[in-house]
């Protein structure tokens, strides 16, 4: 859509409250955004302001469509545009590096209550607390109030009704019982209402009554001094001091003793930090910590806001004031939907205020968060660093230990397992740029060997990950994909041209180009309709075209489109990818998983027309991400590295099963009809080895973590303590973990059949 197109569009948008999502050339939204009329609010970023934020001048270079939600009102809006951002994670708007599923504590709704950690509340009954942001440090907590209260550790079933036994199975008393941290609830002395006093005392210590709650047990100790109740009075005096302990890390800040919650944002480098002081009745009972990803000319405002809906749409309490350093425009807006929220979670239905102080007590206070706020920025923004250096240390040392012909962005890692012969399985774990990736790790249940046979067991769960890539790319380690240039989009539309090729609408964005040795040897593109809906006027659902697939035809037969295929469906991210093609070539497509469809869209009928005259009968091609017998992305990806969890045995038949699968040539390639040098020693370098195989593949050694080579028989032995040898090791535990889950799994299945 052109700009002209973007601005009329603009002036039919309504001035009603909504939800506006700016799209760009692929399809993809890339920021989501809230308005009270949405008319002005989209129209202010068409206007050349010349002091518009360089995130904003980018963002509207890259606006290729727009679409809108009509709303009631602005609680609406707010809440909308909260949920398509964690939904679509746009490019440009800012990103929770921890947004998941926080921590809650979760009192149950029993006759005999639990005290768990769980990741999501639900209408269950239960009282909750949090969220926590820091998993070490309330499992940390939670193990100490363990100590404290003798509340049930046991997760039998255990009823309290008239007439019946409470422990029908008979269940014996526990260690946690015999020291003194549990109360018994198997035996049945032990009466109901002594349980639910110390639930009731637990509720009170996570709800921020802890001082309260130490001044009822002196009491009660006391008291059962003056009835000479000594050892009543002795645990009460243990009790008390345990919790004391606790809460001598926590200090007095502020004199009115009220709830309040106190925010402070530290900006710097494109990272965000923000810190929550959460003060209960004056006393700072704990702190947590939000970091996230943003644009380095985002504001402080923008911050806040979306960590306040993040973390309050979760919370089990909202207090009747928040602190904040600075004025938000939608303060109001965000005060009525905290309110509702409010409602929902308590009697008290008074509206939480957002205050920004001026001076006092509650200054100083945001003060001392915005500075720890900064303080912590600083330190995440240095480990954030080390992680990266890191990780390209390692990337690095084993591209030139092992002389690979790139850095190995994507190493994939297999182990078997299995216990004495049974429920053998295969593991396949994928570290990508250093870390792991974990929806690309894939399981195999061995299904042709019986016994422990690793070797072949090894070569099916081998041959199953890279059938898909039999024959593909031998000889062309060098080979690089990403967007052509302007002078790389000239040969590109010249051999459209010459292909006869789709050659309507081209664009850089569109493309991506297949390079060997900075020669162009394939591309092909994603191209978007836009169909309108006869109806309403308005666009109907896009549609992503697959299409000027092209490969160097000395090239072909190497399954380079397919890798082109799956590096296009990756980007652009859409459902449902549609092609046309000519007969001939419909097996090709099929092999990838596409499906051959007689509804063609009403977008292509000039299209098949003009295809006819080129190739003959067309045939139109859909291809579905959503289905669950997709073609396995993971799959298609092509490794950097390989490696095999074992010795030279193992790798051994790695290679045996590369070979079968056209995926080594031990003879020497030929490469577009030039030929190679034979080498001039007996021990080639590596790089030229490499050339044999369509990736590279190695063999770990357990005992002193040595990688085996194919062409060697010595191992190349790595520094314990060096950045590629934790990599590898990393990898390798990772993968070991993954497969030993899955092998207790099959296993238990078995068992119970």
């Amino acid at each position: 859509m052109s700009d002209q197109e973007l601005k009329k569009k603009v002036e039919t948008l309504p001035a009603k409250p909504g939800v506006y999502l700016y799209k760009d050339a692929s399809g993809e939204i890339i920021y989501v955004g809230k308005a009270i009329r949405l008319r002005s609010r989209v129209r202010s970023y068409f206007r050349n302001d010349p002091k518009a934020t360089a995130k904003t001048k980018v963002l509207i270079k890259n606006i290729a469509d727009i679409e809108y939600i009509v709303v009631s009102n602005e609680v609406e809006a707010l809440i909308l545009e909260n949920n398509l951002i964690k939904e679509h994670r746009p490019k440009y708007n800012i990103r929770m590096r921890d947004d998941k599923n926080y921590l809650y504590l979760k009192v149950t709704n029993e006759d005999f209550p639990q005290v768990l950690l769980v990741r999501r509340m639900h209408k269950d009954g239960a009282t909750y607390f949090g969220p926590y942001t820091s998993a070490t440090a309330i499992r940390e907590t939670l193990a100490l109030v363990q100590k404290i209260f003798p509340y049930r550790k046991c997760e039998h079933d255990f009823f309290d009704q008239p007439g019946k036994s409470r422990n029908p199975r008979s269940i014996r008393p526990c260690i946690q019982h015999q020291i003194g941290r549990c109360l018994g609830i198997c035996m049945p002395e032990i009466n109901k209402a002594e349980h639910d006093a110390i639930i009731s005392q637990v509720k009170r210590f996570f709800g921020g009554q802890a001082r309260e709650l130490v001044n009822e047990l002196q009491d009660a100790m006391t008291q059962a001094a003056i009835d000479q109740k000594y050892e009543l009075a002795a645990r009460l005096r243990d009790q008390i001091q345990e919790i004391e302990s606790l809460l001598a890390k926590q200090q007095a800040v502020m004199s009115d003793q009220q709830d309040r919650d106190v925010f402070g944002v530290a900006i710097e480098a494109s990272k965000a930090c923000v810190q929550l002081f959460k003060v209960r009745n004056g006393i700072l009972i704990g702190r947590e910590e939000f970091t996230m990803d943003c644009s380095a000319a985002v504001d402080a405002e923008e911050v806040l806001e979306r960590t306040l809906v993040s973390y309050y749409e979760k919370a089990f309490e909202i207090p009747t004031e928040i602190l904040i350093p600075q004025e938000m425009e939608n303060a109001p807006v965000l005060s009525e939907w905290f309110g509702s929220l409010r409602a929902a979670l308590a009697a008290d239905r008074r509206l939480p205020q957002l205050v920004v102080p001026v001076r006092g007590e509650k200054k100083s206070l945001v003060d001392l968060v915005s500075t720890n706020a900064k303080q912590r920025l600083d330190e995440l923004l240095g480990e954030w660093m080390t992680k990266e250096q890191r990780r390209n240390q390692a990337l690095a040392e084993l591209k030139d230990v092992l002389q690979l012909p790139r850095k190995p962005e994507r190493i994939e890692c297999f182990d078997i397992s299995h216990l004495g012969g049974e429920g053998t399985v295969g593991a396949m774990a994928v570290f990508h740029a250093g870390e792991p990736r974990n929806s690309d790790y894939r399981r195999f249940k061995v299904q042709t060997i019986e016994g422990g046979d690793d070797y072949a067991a090894l070569r099916e769960v081998l041959t199953r990950r890279f059938e898909r890539l039999q024959g593909m790319g031998i000889g062309l380690e060098g080979l690089t994909l990403r967007q052509p240039t302007d002078k790389a989009m000239k040969f590109i539309e010249e051999r459209i041209m010459a292909e006869r090729l789709d050659n309507s609408d081209l664009a850089p964005e569109q493309f991506l180009a297949l390079r060997y040795k900075g020669e162009i040897v394939g591309f092909g593109r994603v191209k978007l309709y836009l169909p309108a809906d006869d109806a309403t006027g308005e666009h109907a659902v896009p549609i992503h075209e697959l299409a000027s697939l092209w490969i160097k035809p000395e090239l072909r037969g190497k399954r380079l489109g397919y890798l082109l295929l799956s590096e296009l469906i990756r980007k652009f991210k859409a459902k449902v990818f549609y092609g046309l093609t000519s007969e001939g070539h419909v097996p090709y497509y099929e092999g990838f998983g596409f499906k051959c469809i007689a509804a063609v869209p009403p977008v292509f009928s000039k299209k098949i027309t003009h295809a006819c005259a080129s190739w003959g009968p067309v045939v139109c091609l859909r291809y579905d991400t959503t289905t669950k017998r997709k073609e396995d992305l993971s799959f298609k990806a092509m490794p950097d590295l390989v490696v095999i969890d074992g010795g030279k045995g193992q790798l051994s038949t790695a290679v045996e099963v590369m070979h079968e699968l056209r995926l080594y040539h031990p003879e020497e390639v030929k490469l577009a009809g030039k030929k190679k040098k034979a080498p001039k020693t007996k021990s080639p370098k590596k790089q030229k080895v490499w050339g044999l195989f369509a990736f590279p593949i190695v063999g770990l050694a357990k005992e002193e973590e040595q990688l085996f080579v194919p062409w060697q028989s010595e191992p190349i032995p790595l520094a314990a303590d060096s950045a590629g040898s934790l990599l590898v090791q990393a990898l390798r535990d990772e993968t070991h973990r993954f497969a030993i889950t899955y092998q207790k799994k099959v296993r238990s299945k078995q068992m119970f059949k």
